[in-house]
Formats: C-alpha cells, structure tokens, sequence
C-alpha cells in the first residue's frame, strides 16, 4: 500500500502511538482513531488521551505479531461530525 507508514519496531503499539502524538504536539491532544493495514485487513482502533498523565491507551489489543503493518492514517476523535443517519446501502 503506497503513501502509508510502514510500521517496523517491535513495539507497533508504541510506534504508531508516537506518530499520533508527534502530531499532537503541533496540533492539539486528544482522543483519535487510527486505521491500520494488518496483513490483508483494513481496522480502525481507538486510542484514548488521558489529559491528567498525558499519555495515550489503546482500547483493544489490536497486534498479535503480524509483520505485515501500515498506518493508513488517523483522525482526532473531536474533528468527526456526522450529519444524518447511516445510509442503508453501506
């Protein structure tokens, strides 16, 4: 997959978890969604911002030593709007 992060520590966790908030430090800390490749599937996992440490926690035990991870890209959960019900069709 062209233009996404190749994720090769041995600590994907972490990893992933330092770009999101690399980003944070120029932005804004907070709750995001991130969605990973892992060999051949598409996931997206919450990572929750604890303002009193200043650290982030993922909600689910998303890696379990696949080789093959991207990161796809990620969205601070206070960007996201919905507008509407979801559509049926989807």
């Amino acid at each position: 997959m062209d233009n996404y992060v190749n994720i090769t520590s041995n600590d994907p966790y972490t990893e992933v978890g330092n770009i999101v908030e690399d980003w944070c430090e120029t932005h804004y800390y907070g709750d995001a969604l991130v969605t990973l490749f892992i060999d051949g599937r598409v996931t997206t996992e919450y990572l929750e911002f604890n303002g009193d440490t200043m650290q982030f926690t993922w909600a689910n035990d998303w890696w379990e030593g696949e080789k093959d991870i991207e990161l796809i890209g990620f969205r601070m959960l206070g960007d996201i709007m919905f507008f509407g019900p979801p559509n049926n069709n989807q």
